[in-house]
């Protein structure tokens, strides 16, 4: 699959946040260094507002095409993607077609891709050695630190893997 040269200049860049731009389509993206997700701080990428102009070029696959990429780039990376406050309602049928979870408890239509325990566990295993966004460690209290790694112990006896 093709890479998305606008988000990967974004996603190695300095800003924390920033419109995209190809053609016809401007998403707003974010890089969070975390969202809690299942019981799990899990980094991700936000897409936060996206726009394909003129009109007539909706419903032509630029956007599904553009977030295809982004997920590629996210899995790559071994962060998540993160649907932040959709408000349209067949973008949101859209993505959860797609197979993305409505985040409980958020009051706003906000989803999340969901991942394998796998994958799961190698986000939150890279996270303990460095937000992907970061070099400086992150604010997590120590408290939060050892819920992501009683979270790892969780997914790796559930894999019947025997902890290091």
């Amino acid at each position: 699959m093709l890479r998305d040269p606008a988000l990967i200049e974004f996603i190695d860049g300095p800003h924390d946040s920033d419109w995209t731009r190809g053609d016809h389509i401007q998403v707003y993206v974010r890089k969070s260094d975390w969202r809690v997700l299942g019981g799990s701080r899990i980094p991700a990428l936000d897409v936060a507002n996206a726009h394909v102009r003129p009109e007539r070029f909706r419903g032509h696959g630029l956007f599904t095409r553009w977030l295809a990429r982004a997920e590629q780039e996210a899995d790559r990376r071994g962060v998540i993607v993160y649907l932040e406050n959709v408000g349209n309602r067949r973008l949101w049928d859209f993505y959860l077609r797609r197979g993305y979870l409505p985040e409980e408890g958020s009051g706003d239509m906000c989803a999340w891709r969901p991942m394998s325990p796998e994958q799961e566990r190698g986000i939150l295993d890279a996270f303990l050695n460095g937000c992907p966004w970061r070099t400086n460690p992150t604010s997590m209290q120590p408290e939060e630190w050892d819920a992501v790694r009683e979270r790892i112990r969780r997914l790796d006896a559930e894999a019947g893997r025997v902890a290091a």
